[in-house]
């Protein structure tokens, strides 16, 4: 009798515990639960403080948001952690209960469910809201007082149209959401992050310092573009940064006070220059400040020389050039507003920025906060033959 007893008791307690985090009693599966009734559930930061079995925890002083003050990028611009209602904007819970993470078209209300083992899954959801019209037509949807479109966030608007062009990350298989290695994405999650722009891995932005790239230093302030950048032969850091020891570009560098920062068998980066060597083509520059130089190497040590997001003064990082989106641009996936091509002239290739007027680099999305090339005109970087 006084284990029938103590059976019935458990049960009774276990669905207590359950309908006390949102959950109705009944067997685990997700049709089994019913959808949301207002008042039928508490505040989501009644459960959502502290872990819940295998699930992080998300608000509080170790969440997501602003409450962690860890935190350094959040998708709602609070000084607090958001309320249950800015939580309902993307999150449906009509299947909550059964630990499903399902969300809300922007624009058309379908539902999109998570599955954390095929993190594309969530793509449809972030593209919704990073279109044109925003939360279909709502371009505040968080009511905190940021608006999408507008600085400091002008490209957020823009993401699905570059998202969909000829190259960039997602035709290397990459998505949104992810830990930042090949086959997920740059963005830890649709919360917040440790790292600016919700990102998986640190991107120093905006970088306020300037300097030679040293990388005891430096590596870290670039460790989201280097680590997934090591899995592709063609782009790691020493490829992008690097030039043979005592070759031209090394001693080059070395008269302008800067170390190569890493050494390989000959410099390989396609952004390179030879300037004032006296062929009399028209793609051999003056000198300028130098004639041998890995240009990868030289624009990142330019302090204040960009504006990140169009508000920041910061040094110049891969964001300034690349649209890490998607481009029409095949070399270097650059921003297509810079007009950047490639030429051949015999055995020589050269490349340059077509566009018409170079004090449109000022503006976004290059947002140059020193423009040099509206002082030196037209410039040219011959890269092939070399000359190292």
């Amino acid at each position: 009798m006084f284990k029938k007893f103590l059976i019935l008791l458990l049960i009774n307690l276990s669905a207590l515990i359950l309908y006390s985090c949102g959950r109705e009693p009944g067997p685990d599966s997700i049709s089994s639960h019913g959808a949301y009734q207002p008042g039928a559930l508490p505040e989501c930061i009644r459960c959502h403080f502290a872990p819940l079995g295998s699930r992080r925890q998300i608000m509080g002083n170790g969440g997501d948001f602003a409450g962690n003050p860890a935190i350094k990028s959040h998708h709602i611009s609070l000084s607090t952690d958001p309320d249950t209602g800015q939580c309902l904007i993307c999150h449906d819970i009509s299947r909550h209960g059964g630990g499903v993470v399902v969300l809300k078209d922007a624009d058309t209300g379908n539902l999109v469910i998570y599955n954390p083992l095929n993190p594309s899954t969530l793509e449809p959801f972030c593209l919704s809201c990073h279109d044109s019209n925003g939360a279909n037509g709502n371009m505040s949807p968080f009511n905190d007082g940021s608006t999408l479109g507008q600085i400091p966030y002008k490209m957020s608007i823009e993401i699905k149209t570059h998202w969909d062009k000829i190259y960039g990350h997602r035709r290397k298989g990459l998505t949104c959401i992810g830990n930042g290695n090949p086959g997920t994405g740059c963005h830890r999650n649709g919360h917040g992050s440790r790292y600016p722009g919700i990102l998986a891995r640190n991107m120093e932005l905006p970088n306020l310092e300037g300097d030679w790239f040293v990388p005891l230093r430096d590596e870290m302030k670039y460790e989201l573009c280097f680590s997934c950048h090591s899995y592709y032969s063609s782009v790691t850091k020493e490829i992008i940064l690097g030039a043979r020891a005592g070759g031209n570009y090394d001693l080059e560098h070395q008269s302008l006070g800067a170390t190569t920062p890493y050494y390989i068998p000959s410099i390989q980066t396609r952004f390179r220059d030879k300037n004032n060597q006296g062929s009399g083509n028209f793609y051999d520059d003056p000198p300028f400040w130098f004639s041998y130089f890995n240009l990868h190497f030289y624009h990142i040590q330019i302090p204040t020389a960009y504006r990140y997001r169009d508000s920041i003064d910061s040094g110049i990082t891969c964001i300034a050039c690349h649209n890490v989106h998607g481009s029409e641009t095949r070399w270097g996936w650059l921003y297509d507003t810079m007009q950047y091509n490639h030429y051949t002239s015999g055995t020589d290739e050269y490349g340059t920025m077509d566009i018409s007027d170079y004090s449109m680099l000022g503006q976004y999305p290059t947002s140059c906060a020193i423009n040099c090339h509206v002082i030196q005109g037209k410039t040219y970087n011959w890269f092939e033959p070399s000359g190292e």
